[in-house]
């Protein structure tokens, strides 16, 4: 059968504690990054964007030709925490502050999309970086 998790349930216990998002990226990391490995080798024709909080730390950034970062301010992020995903206002600042550290270095990135925008003007920057990456 399917296992089937309740992401939201999971993601206060892990949230709100250090060590047990640990033992959850180890156990779940070198899957999901075998995956992306097989994934991509199994065809060179096609065109991949791997969305991921640790791109650079996980090595997957090896298989990328360009490093692209989306922007929001941290106001925004709890907002969208918030409504879009229904957590208090606690559950979203944990969230935030367990993702402080991962490797989202706008100094390190080709593009950087800036979504403060709205969706229709952050559309049109990803339309605009994609043609350039054709060119």
């Amino acid at each position: 059968g399917r296992l089937l998790i309740d992401r939201k349930a999971l993601g206060k216990i892990v949230f709100a504690d250090p060590q047990k998002m640990d033992k959850l990226e180890q156990i779940t990391h070198p899957r999901i990054i075998q995956a992306i490995r097989d994934i991509i080798s199994s065809d060179h024709e096609k065109n991949y964007v791997i969305e991921a909080i640790a791109l650079v730390s996980s090595g997957l950034i090896d298989l990328c030709d360009e490093f692209w970062v989306v922007h929001a301010e941290p106001e925004q992020q709890l907002r969208r925490l918030e409504h879009n995903r229904k957590m208090t206002h606690e559950e979203a600042l944990k969230r935030l502050k367990s993702q402080e550290d991962h490797d989202w270095d706008e100094a390190k990135a080709d593009k950087i999309i800036y979504s403060t925008e709205p969706l229709e003007t952050m559309a049109l920057q990803v339309r605009d970086a994609l043609k350039t990456c054709y060119d």
